[in-house]
């Protein structure tokens, strides 16, 4: 009786320990300029027990804030297969030449960071609709 216990008791262990470690690996993660927006675009190799991905963004690598976040697809991947994640980033204004900063926060189920990319930079082109636009925004800030 005592060894059957001892099986389960092992078994549980097991079955809680995998469901409690969280695991994402991001093997590509792009920012592309383009106009008026900023594609990004990442490949995960490994994804289990992910609830999503936050995207940060800032105008200096050090200070990055969250933009928007992208949920987890259901269904699950390993190696070797991957699963694409796009995001575009419709929001940049101002002029050009300004350089924006992207990162990718992993998320596990209780919205945990799990682990984050290294970040891009990354200079879109500007309209100049978008720009004039962007400079009335900054007045009311």
């Amino acid at each position: 009786m005592s060894k059957i216990k001892l099986v389960l008791a092992l078994f549980l262990l097991i079955v809680f320990t995998t469901i409690a470690l969280s695991d994402a690996v991001i093997r590509e993660f792009r920012a592309e300029p383009g106009m008026n927006r900023v594609h990004l675009y990442w490949k995960v190799t490994l994804e289990q027990n992910i609830r999503g991905y936050r995207i940060d963004r800032g105008f200096d690598p050090t200070h990055l804030s969250s933009l928007a976040f992208v949920r987890a697809t259901e269904e699950s991947v390993s190696p070797p297969q991957e699963k694409v994640y796009e995001y575009i980033d419709q929001t940049v204004f101002k002029s050009d030449g300004r350089s924006f900063y992207y990162q990718i926060v992993v998320l596990d189920a209780q919205n945990r960071e799990v682990t984050r990319t290294a970040v891009r930079e990354v200079s879109p082109k500007i309209s100049a609709v978008r720009h004039t636009w962007g400079s009335i925004k900054a007045m009311f800030r």
